[in-house]
């Protein structure tokens, strides 16, 4: 899970892009191979932890402008992962940093 602070800290080292994948944050695999994701809950953490992001960097004087990734199509697991391959279509959060 990419946290609010270590975006910052992405920020500071030169990165002018970060993107919020709710896959990150709450896509687990299970005992017996499947998985529980709830993306509802997932998609406000990943949104609350760029919208922190935001607050704390424009607090800092910085130009960031926040966008929304709807419909981005990620695979998890699959051939070599001894998982089964899932494909989940969820919206990503981010913000560029001029």
């Amino acid at each position: 899970m990419f946290t609010a602070a270590q975006a910052i800290e992405s920020v500071e080292s030169g990165s002018t892009q970060i993107v919020f994948d709710p896959t990150d944050f709450g896509f687990e695999w299970t005992q017996d191979g499947w998985y529980k994701f709830d993306y509802k809950l997932a998609s406000l953490a990943a949104k609350a932890c760029r919208d922190r992001a935001v607050t704390i960097l424009r607090e800092q004087g910085r130009r960031v402008r926040a966008f929304t990734l709807r419909n981005q199509l990620r695979t998890l697991g699959g051939i070599g992962t001894g998982k089964p391959q899932i494909e989940e279509i969820v919206n990503c959060y981010g913000f560029n940093v001029n």
